[in-house]
């Protein structure tokens, strides 16, 4: 069937330049997606790498009540992702906590006994951490801790 310009070519090949110019900006906005979350991956890690020295120096209190705590060996902590000896805590009001310094397999199983399940702790993290704990509890990734004491 021809149009009224006498050539029924002119709007299919209309409606494929639409198709494709529709095509054309999917894929660019799928490759800056991609850009854009392995730029912030890599952010991420950068972060995760200084921020540890940073955080050490510079430690808050956070109160939390306790609702388990194991010890034992995990991946992808601050010393890689070969697996390290950690206490891994779940509180109420913090989150997931994770205690990483001085913990090894020798004891690492009774520094999570310390910690009793319905008892209140004062965890020190670092600042970074303690400003981040919100995203991170809401994202179920752990706060790394320095030392806890029982709240009194």
């Amino acid at each position: 069937m021809k149009n009224k310009n006498g050539s029924s070519e002119d709007s299919t090949q209309g409606a494929q330049k639409k198709v494709n110019k529709i095509g054309r900006a999917i894929h660019a906005l799928l490759m800056y997606s991609a850009l854009i979350l392995m730029i912030s991956f890599f952010l991420i890690s950068v972060y995760g790498f200084f921020s540890m020295g940073y955080d050490k120096d510079r430690v808050r209190p956070i109160e939390c009540t306790v609702v388990s705590a194991e010890g034992g060996v995990v991946r992808g902590g601050p010393r890689g992702g070969t697996g390290s000896w950690a206490v891994s805590v779940i509180t109420e009001e913090c989150g997931s906590l994770r205690m990483y310094w001085h913990v090894t397999g020798d004891n690492a199983e009774d520094i999570s006994a310390k910690l009793t399940p319905g008892e209140k702790y004062t965890f020190e993290i670092g600042e970074i951490e303690y400003k981040f704990n919100e995203i991170y509890k809401n994202l179920n990734i752990s706060s790394i801790v320095y030392s806890f004491e029982k709240v009194e």
